[in-house]
């Protein structure tokens, strides 16, 4: 029986150094999803040691040639929708996972915009500083102790003496030095639902425009796959159309699945901020964004490993340097308050 040629694994990363707005970011996303067969929108970045975040989003770019031209066609491609789209500081990285993808993305100079991995993702990843990776200030000064400085170097040591070193939970960074990132690129399911309504006389009233924006919210619920209750929504965003035609927008954040008083309570604030001196409102609008199935996910042990670590060394270097007292922890009192004063309460970190 004759074997199967298996395609290589190819993965690419655009990156937006400057975030966009939502809406712009939405519909970059959907533009997208005509170059792949699945887009992944991260809401941070996988590399450490980078001041600004900006965006993020992995394409599954296996079987792009012969389709295009070239691997370089498809990233021009791209990177001009993006330029249509009007999403400045876009760069675009092509590699073998996502890591080493992302990290081409960041270093793509500015003209052409991207940089293509043509070789194995360790040897272009080998040169590299160590603070790419996601290792702890106390480990990269440990490494740097010892004479190591490059993912080539740390990569070359063994997973053993990583682990009883520096931790298991540096075996994460060790495994993408050595470009092993198997972190597949998850299709994005529904991002956004939205409801709107025309009003045939203009409306100024408080409680009226409340009012229609709940109603609004919760069509735009009924939009969802049931189960809807399992679904996570990151983000409410609200907008009006005034009778002098300007066009007003503020977003909340949500995190989950909201509630009838959550909505209620985010729809206020929102519409307290848009009205304004108008004489009224022509149409309202209600978009749900960020959409997620909360059902089935699993956790990353060894990335949320790293990230507690992280975290209690931030924690213990401020303390340190402070004192205990000047830091709070929150705590979690009711995740389903409408109010967040109500989810949490601080409490004094202690060493």
């Amino acid at each position: 029986m004759q074997q199967q040629k298996r395609v290589a694994r190819r993965v690419a990363c655009l990156w937006v150094s400057a975030p966009p707005a939502l809406e712009v970011w939405a519909q970059a996303l959907e533009a997208l999803e005509a170059y792949s067969p699945r887009v992944e929108a991260a809401d941070a970045p996988a590399a450490a040691g980078v001041p600004e975040q900006g965006a993020l989003a992995w394409l599954d770019a296996r079987g792009i040639v012969p389709r295009h031209a070239s691997e370089a066609d498809w990233c021009q491609a791209i990177l001009c929708d993006m330029q249509a789209l009007r999403v400045t500081g876009a760069r675009l990285g092509l590699a073998g996972c996502k890591f080493a993808a992302e990290l081409a993305a960041r270093d793509a100079p500015e003209a052409p915009g991207y940089q293509v991995v043509t070789q194995a993702d360790a040897g272009y990843m080998a040169p590299l500083a160590l603070n790419r990776l996601p290792l702890g200030e106390e480990t990269l000064r440990r490494l740097r102790l010892l004479g190591l400085y490059s993912m080539g170097q740390f990569a070359a040591l063994p997973g053993t003496a990583v682990a009883e070193q520096f931790g298991a939970e540096s075996l994460l960074a060790h495994a993408w030095a050595k470009g092993l990132d198997d972190r597949p690129v998850v299709g994005r399911r529904r991002q956004v639902v939205e409801a709107r309504h025309g009003f045939e006389v203009p409306e100024a009233r408080g409680e009226a425009l409340l009012e229609r924006a709940c109603r609004l919210c919760q069509r735009a619920l009924q939009d969802l796959e049931p189960p809807r209750a399992a679904w996570g929504i990151r983000w409410l965003m609200l907008d009006c159309t005034l009778t002098s035609g300007q066009v007003l927008q503020h977003t909340t954040w949500l995190g989950g699945y909201p509630g009838p008083e959550t909505l209620r309570t985010v729809s206020r604030v929102a519409l307290g901020m848009l009205r304004g001196k108008a004489s009224g409102v022509e149409e309202l609008g209600v978009r749900l964004l960020g959409l997620e199935s909360e059902v089935g996910r699993q956790l990353d042990l060894l990335t949320h490993a790293e990230a507690r670590q992280r975290l209690e060394e931030a924690l213990q270097q401020l303390a340190k340097k402070h004192t205990s007292d000047c830091i709070a922890w929150p705590a979690l009192l009711d995740a389903r308050a409408p109010l967040v004063a109500e989810r949490y309460s601080l409490r004094a970190y202690a060493l």
